[in-house]
């Protein structure tokens, strides 16, 4: 019987997220959009195929989505996905990547942010997704037509790609400040 040390083999999690790591140190990124109206699924092709700094995987049925999440184990940088869809809506939809997040146990989890073509008069609809958007970590809340900001599927990918790419600069800028002062002390009473 050969000798050595048991659990050194890295998980599937932990390969997607040292994956993750290095696409992120490249600005290289693998967003999911989920979106049940097939125009916008064939726009944003269009628009990223060419791309080299996104890839962007794009579903029209949000069971799919999960599915083909759950065998990749997750390995997107962030979703983005319809709040109003027929086979499950966005809630739901994020209540359970975060219940297969964490049955997985990812240590990161995915950035997710929703979009809507819902009018922004209908905010007592929205108001009622309020408690899951907060608990869930949901990062932002796009709505079609929006005039301060981003409100086309093109602008909120590329919205989300300047969101990666802030957190990877600021994690970038951690790194470095710890490797030159060291780790913070502990600090205790």
């Amino acid at each position: 019987m050969e000798t050595g040390t048991i659990g050194t083999t890295p998980s599937s999690v932990d390969r997607v997220e040292a994956n993750q790591r290095q696409r992120q140190e490249r600005g290289y990124y693998r967003i999911a959009f989920i979106e049940d109206n097939p125009d916008i699924i064939d726009q944003l092709e269009t628009e990223f195929q060419p791309r080299t700094d996104v890839f962007v995987l794009t579903y029209l049925n949000p069971l799919r989505a999960l599915i083909d999440f759950d065998r990749r184990h997750y390995d997107v940088d962030a979703i983005i996905t319809d709040i109003a869809m027929p086979q499950k809506n966005g809630r739901a939809l994020t209540e359970e990547i975060r219940e297969q997040e964490h049955v997985r146990g990812k240590k990161k989890p995915v950035e997710l942010f929703w979009y809507t073509g819902w009018p922004i008069d209908l905010d007592d609809r929205l108001s009622s997704f309020a408690q899951t958007f907060h608990e869930a970590g949901v990062r932002k809340l796009y709505v079609k037509g929006d005039q301060d900001g981003p409100s086309t599927p093109v602008q909120v990918v590329n919205d989300v790609v300047e969101y990666l790419n802030s957190i990877k600069d600021t994690s970038n800028a951690d790194k470095t400040a710890q490797e030159t002062t060291g780790p913070e002390p502990d600090r205790q009473a």
